[in-house]
């Protein structure tokens, strides 16, 4: 979400954001911050950080998008890691039939189109794609959400779920600058030098009224 296209990571050769609607061949700057966005009908989110030396992993995040931003889950009822994981109602697992197969790939060309169609859409305006994230962090702080009472946020260590409930969450997310939020997920000492740990996260109870975004994972 919010990613412009190119390379965007801060090198001096990158180029970043120069679309066909640039008038300035200087218009690349290096500014794009995308991330990936959800809500409670996301599900999980897994990766993997390798080469854990010091035992220490941190999330960024960004807390305050409004719902509307995401339209991907507009029409789910259920959390779903992944759009093949569909079930029956009477909670059998699909076995991967050929129908389910051709509205899988159904499914693919219509998200190929959107996408195609919100390319060309971005393609005409590239000054307002650059401007758009931006200007959400910069509303950060004069727009915050408030969080259902019964929000969740689980992550998940090699497997090992630790759940923080609303306050627990707002106690331990840190604001150390403007318009950047960072989660501890582990700060663990013991942790074997250059081990891979599998990460995961999520949120529940809370619908699509929480609208976040990871946009940077940090570790040592």
């Amino acid at each position: 979400h919010g990613e412009l296209p190119g390379v965007c990571d801060g090198t001096a050769t990158g180029i970043c954001g120069r679309l066909e609607s640039s008038t300035c061949l200087l218009d690349g700057h290096m500014d794009s911050k995308g991330g990936v966005l959800g809500n409670e009908y996301s599900g999980w989110l897994v990766f993997t950080v390798k080469d854990v030396k010091e035992g220490i992993i941190m999330l960024a995040l960004e807390t305050s998008h409004d719902p509307s931003e995401n339209d991907r889950t507009k029409d789910w009822t259920e959390a779903r890691t992944s759009e093949k994981q569909e079930v029956k109602k009477d909670g059998d697992a699909v076995d991967g039939g050929e129908g389910e197969k051709a509205d899988e790939e159904n499914k693919a060309a219509e998200h190929d189109a959107e996408t195609e169609k919100a390319d060309e859409k971005n393609e005409t305006d590239g000054r307002r794609l650059r401007r758009g994230y931006s200007q959400v962090a910069a509303r950060t702080n004069k727009r915050r959400r408030l969080l259902p009472e019964a929000f969740k946020f689980d992550f998940a260590i090699d497997g090992k779920v630790t759940t923080l409930d609303k306050r627990a969450f707002e106690e331990r997310i840190k604001k150390p600058r403007d318009n950047l939020e960072l989660l501890t997920v582990l700060d663990d000492a013991s942790a074997k030098a250059g081990k891979e740990i599998e990460v995961a996260i999520r949120m529940r109870d809370c619908g699509r009224d929480c609208a976040f975004a990871l946009t940077h994972v940090y570790w040592a």
